[in-house]
């Protein structure tokens, strides 16, 4: 299993369809931590899926626990969870 970062253009985006498909957690509105076993071409391509055509989108594989303040309450539990 592993643990992406995904960032993208909330205009047009269907985040019920990405929430459904990947059960992140939400960061900030846009910006979610999520895990799958699929590789990170196949994460690229079924969150664009998900977004209006001409949306922005970067995906990035976390291979350790990221530093962050000021996301969304129980972020730092969620990735602790993850990364033991």
């Amino acid at each position: 299993m592993s643990v992406f970062l995904i960032h993208f253009d909330r205009r047009g985006a269907d985040e019920t369809g990405l929430r459904e498909r990947f059960m992140p957690f939400e960061l900030q509105p846009g910006l979610y931590m999520a895990e799958s076993d699929e590789t990170l071409s196949k994460v690229y391509h079924a969150a664009k899926r998900h977004l209006a055509a001409d949306a922005w989108l970067f995906v990035a594989p976390l291979d350790r626990q990221p530093k962050f303040k000021g996301m969304a309450d129980g972020a730092l539990k969620w990735a602790r969870s993850r990364f033991r």
